[in-house]
This record gives C-alpha cells, sequence and structure tokens, in this order.
C-alpha cells in the first residue's frame, strides 16, 4: 500500500477526509497527520509518505512553503492542495513544486479520489521505470548496438557480426510502453525481420532501432508504419564508425519532444523546415487582453501562432513554457472579470481548467489548447462568433474522408486561421476535427467489413489510414473490439 498524510490546521476537515475516502479499496493507507505546516514538515521528513494532502493556508508555515522546505530535504512524495481561496496566484508556486492539481473546500468526494488514483498510478509507473533501470544490461542486451551508438564499436565486433563498413545507416528512436497493445505489434515485427537491429535504451521507454542499408526516406517510411509516437530520426551516415553520429542527432531531436510531438515522425530537415521568432514572450501577452477585449478572435490567433514560434526557437524549457502560458491565462481570465459585463463572465476558465496546461504534452496541445480558451473567452465575454462557411466545410469532410485531410488544409483552401477553424468546427460539430474525420472514417470502415469483400488492411487504406497500426488503434478505441474481431462477428 502506498501512505498518505493529512496535513490540514482544521480537525473537522481531516476527519471527514478520512472517514470520506475508502482507503483500502485504492491501495492507501493514512499513516499519519498534522495540524499546521511546521508539524506537517517534521513529519514528512520523519514518515516520507507517498501522497500529501495539505490545505495551501494555514497558521504559520503554509502548505505550499512546507512542501518547497521538505523537497528542499529530500521529500519525493506527491502532493494535493486543498484551498477554500480560487486564487490564481499560487499556480506558478504549485507548479514549481509538482502540484498539478487544486482541489476547492469543502473536498468533493469523487474529485479528490479520481486524483488520488491518478497519483497512485504515476507513482506505480515511476517504480516500474525504476526497477527496469537498474536491470542495466537487459536495457542494452545487444552490446554490438550499444558501442556502435557510442561511437566504441571495435573492427572484430564489426567483422564477427558481419555488418558492412560502408553503405547506408539510420539510428531511429521511439517512445514505446511494454504494455501497450503497440508495443506488441511493433515487437512482433520488428522480432520477424532482420533489419533494423533494436535494443531498449536507458532512456525509459525508449527503443534505438538500427536500419542498416536504408536511406532516410525508407527508414522515416517504415517507422511511419510502425508507430504512432512520437519518434526521432538520425542523419543517414554512410560509414559502420559513423552511426554514433546518427545517433547523436535522434538523440538530440529526442530530447526536443516537448516541442516537436505532433509531428510523429521528424528527422533534422523537418527541424530546418520550422520558422522561428526571436521575440520575447512578454511582448505578446501585453497584447493578447486587448485583442480579447475587443473580439478580434483572428489576431488573437496570430499572435499565439506568434507565439509558438518564439517557443520553438528552443531558448525556453519546459515547465518554463507552461507556466508562462499559465499565467498569461491567469491575467486574462481576472481582466476579464473587472472588465466584462457581470451577465457575460459566470463561464469564465476555472483554476482547474487553466492548471491543464501544466498536464499537457507538448507544445502543440498547449498552444491549441490556449487558443481554444482565449477565443472562447473573447466570444463569450466580449462578442459573437459567425461561422458562415463552417456548413461548407462540414460537407467538404463528408466527401473527401478518403483523401489525407488535416486541418491546416482545410483553414488554407477556406481562408482561415487553423487554430481558429480548430473551435469554430468544434463549436458547430461538438467534436474536434481529427474526432469528427475519424467518426466518419470508422463508420465507413464498419460498413466495409460488414460487406466481407476486403482485408482489414486494404479496408485501413481505403478509409483514409496509412498506417495500418493507428487505424487498428482508433477502430478498438471507438467501436470497442479490434477490425478482426468485428469482421468475424458480422461473419456469423
Amino acid at each position: 500500500m502506498l501512505g498518505v498524510m493529512l496535513v490540514d490546521d482544521e480537525t473537522t476537515v481531516r476527519r471527514g477526509i478520512k472517514m470520506m475516502i475508502p482507503w483500502d479499496e485504492l491501495g492507501l493507507e493514512v499513516i499519519g497527520e498534522a495540524g499546521d505546516g511546521d508539524e506537517g514538515l517534521e513529519k514528512l521528513l520523519e514518515k516520507k509518505p507517498d501522497i500529501v494532502i495539505a490545505d495551501i493556508r494555514m497558521p504559520g508555515m503554509t502548505g505550499l512553503a512546507m512542501l518547497e522546505e521538505a523537497k528542499k530535504r529530500g521529500f519525493a512524495g506527491k502532493a494535493v492542495i486543498l484551498s477554500g481561496y480560487s486564487d490564481f496566484s499560487y499556480a506558478q508556486a504549485a507548479i514549481a513544486l509538482g502540484v498539478k492539481k487544486f482541489i476547492l473546500k469543502p473536498v468533493d468526494e469523487d474529485e479528490l479520489i479520481a486524483e488520488l488514483l491518478r497519483l497512485s498510478d504515476e507513482i506505480n509507473d515511476e517504480r516500474k521505470g525504476e526497477f527496469e533501470r537498474q536491470k542495466g544490461s537487459e536495457y542494452l542486451k545487444d552490446e554490438l548496438i550499444k558501442a556502435l551508438f557510442l561511437g566504441t564499436v571495435k573492427d572484430e565486433q564489426v567483422f564477427d557480426n558481419r555488418l558492412p563498413k560502408d553503405g547506408k545507416f539510420n539510428v531511429a528512436l521511439i517512445s514505446l510502453y511494454d504494455n501497450s497493445d503497440e508495443a506488441e505489434m511493433v515487437y512482433e515485427i520488428l522480432d520477424s525481420i532482420d533489419n533494423p537491429l533494436y535494443v531498449k535504451l536507458d532512456l525509459e521507454h525508449t527503443l534505438g532501432l538500427l536500419f542498416v542499408g536504408l536511406g532516410k526516406a525508407d527508414t522515416i517510411k517504415f517507422m511511419e508504419k510502425i508507430t504512432t509516437e512520437f519518434a526521432a530520426v538520425g542523419v543517414t551516415v554512410r560509414s559502420v564508425y559513423e552511426i554514433s553520429e546518427s545517433y547523436k542527432t535522434a538523440a538530440d531531436i529526442y530530447k526536443s519532444k516537448f516541442l516537436y510531438m505532433h509531428e510523429g515522425v521528424i528527422s533534422p530537415d523537418v527541424i530546418e523546415n520550422y520558422s522561428y521568432e526571436s521575440g520575447e514572450p512578454e511582448e505578446i501577452s501585453e497584447k493578447l487582453f486587448a485583442l480579447v477585449n475587443v473580439n478580434d478572435t483572428e489576431k488573437i490567433c496570430d499572435s499565439l501562432e506568434y507565439l509558438h514560434k518564439i517557443f520553438l526557437s528552443g531558448r525556453f524549457l519546459p515547465e518554463t513554457i507552461r507556466l508562462f502560458y499559465i499565467n498569461c491565462v491567469t491575467d486574462i481570465v481576472k481582466q476579464a472579470t473587472k472588465n466584462g459585463q457581470e451577465s457575460r463572465v459566470t463561464n469564465l476558465p476555472t483554476a482547474d481548467d487553466i492548471a491543464k496546461i501544466s498536464m499537457l504534452p507538448s507544445l502543440y496541445d498547449i498552444s491549441n489548447f490556449v487558443t481554444e480558451m482565449l477565443c472562447s473567452i473573447s466570444d463569450n465575454v466580449f462578442g459573437d462568433t459567425t461561422q458562415s462557411n463552417i456548413e461548407k466545410i462540414v460537407k467538404y469532410v463528408a466527401a473527401n474522408f478518403k483523401n489525407e485531410l488535416r486541418l491546416e488544409g482545410l483553414a488554407q483552401l477556406f481562408g482561415y486561421n487553423s487554430a481558429y477553424l480548430g473551435k469554430v468546427f468544434h463549436k458547430y460539430t461538438g467534436e474536434t476535427f481529427n474526432n469528427y474525420l475519424d467518426g466518419i472514417r470508422i463508420g465507413e470502415a464498419k460498413r466495409l467489413l460488414e460487406s466481407g469483400e476486403f482485408k482489414v488492411y486494404e479496408i485501413a487504406e481505403m478509409v483514409g489510414f496509412s498506417n495500418i497500426n493507428y487505424f487498428h488503434n482508433k477502430f478498438k478505441k471507438i467501436v470497442g473490439i479490434s477490425p478482426m474481431s468485428y469482421k468475424k462477428n458480422t461473419d456469423n
């Protein structure tokens, strides 16, 4: 069981939490409690709970001050912050301490249980990863590949393994969780062929692949077929002794996963094609509220796109970027509350809504999330949105779903900013563009499977999926069973 500590100056709150939560069912146990931050700090360091539930304001040391001091002294547990104050000013300090959730008093039982379950899963995943890292040699089962990646390969290793000294060599890195359906598929494919060679790396959930004799284009094509996750492809080298250079470029891209995750499979030349801006984020944040206030959603989108390009320069750490967006949205919400009509400020984002920024996996996701949020604030508080072409766009999607369709391409075709079109499309259809498109494609796939005339991989291509594995996962997510199982059921 995981240990939990309660720190709150209100005895009734501590007693209520202890009574409302089914601790045993969640695999948790309350191992201590404290009535203020000073006592809480002492017991945190003594008992080392896995999770601490703490009030944000207490006499003497606050909950955040207690956590900050505890972390300085080596405390590594997770935290849930309780607050009787919907004050966004705590967001920056809390995020820096690893807190991803505020729960307002009075405490909602279901909300607290959901957060405890999420933290339990996070702790168990981290411990599993630590155990795998400690196994060491199992991550690098093939010493030859390790030596090639690190540039320490010897002539006799190359000779003994019959590797060509010259030709084409590429290294690719992908994120792959062993307990996923995708991992099973990928390993099945890799085990059935001799090229590429592959090895688990010390980086958690990372698989390194070495392609021998394939150029960059074929390497990327192969990676796009086997993974729906982020993948980094290094430069093509011509000597077996230069493979470490390909590995280094792939590793450098992989470190920038936060910036480029939405691209899927990415190589150095893809990054070179990106355009960056050298401006400062603060210049944009100063303009944004004025644009929200006059309901100029197009310029809001343009400004946030410019901000996105500033962050793509690589000058900022991911957490710095997350905090900037959190503070920017927080300030705009405060100003909208003051300046907007009283009858129109009831649906502004809450502290929990804004805190979701800290949990999004990539800059692309954060940028789109904030764009939709600010445009929504602008429309709801300061104006109304017109959607003259949206019905035409929806009909176009329905007629062309078998082709490659992207929101960016539709935006260009119909003269919209892509982020703004995404928001309007969602408002009109009730779904995001990707979910709407997937729904149409899977619906057609079901019809074709029921006909019994085609194989599964043929149907995947017929309805617009170039990646068979992605089709399989998407079909199972929407329908509840795999395409093959669906086909068998309809045959019966």
